[in-house]
């Protein structure tokens, strides 16, 4: 049994994703975000399950405790938000 996969072009990727044309380039030189595919001679997407994928490692990133480091413009924001 095949599946058809979905591919997503780029204005697609910048509203499934909320990041910005050069946001999504600069990862994709990086090799932070999924390299898109040719569907023609003439276009290029990416596939819809990689995206997806990508955006699920970002969640799961987010979601692991973050330390403070001692100085550092977060650092005095949260000291001042105390006083």
């Amino acid at each position: 049994m095949s599946t058809t996969k979905k591919f997503l072009r780029l204005p697609a990727v910048i509203d499934a994703t909320g990041q910005s044309r050069s946001t999504i380039l600069r990862a994709v030189k990086a090799g932070k975000f999924p390299s898109p595919v040719h569907i023609d001679p003439h276009a290029i997407a990416s596939d819809s399950t990689n995206v997806s994928k990508w955006q699920k490692r970002l969640h799961r990133s987010q979601k692991a405790p973050r330390l403070l480091i001692s100085g550092g413009a977060k650092a005095s924001f949260m000291r001042q938000k105390k006083l």
